[in-house]
């Protein structure tokens, strides 16, 4: 099913709406006259370069390493 850009809130984010008549055989339309919207915040690519970089191979080794440096620090 095709979403369609609608507008862009005051609070930061994209909504996307379905072309009209789009959700009649969706199996997650459980109500004919609910209008559907898609919500994605506008700063979803950060959030996604924030998570790529948190599960990475090289910040679990530098969690590792931090958190022996700092008990280090203060015996």
């Amino acid at each position: 099913m095709p979403f369609i850009y609608s507008t862009t809130t005051r609070q930061g984010y994209h909504e996307f709406k379905p072309l009209k008549g789009g959700c009649l055989n969706c199996p997650f339309a459980l109500k004919k006259d609910k209008e559907y919207i898609l919500r994605i915040s506008i700063h979803q690519p950060v959030y996604d370069r924030v998570k790529e970089m948190r599960l990475s191979w090289r910040e679990y080794i530098l969690r590792k390493v931090r958190s022996q440096a700092i008990e280090l620090s203060f015996k």
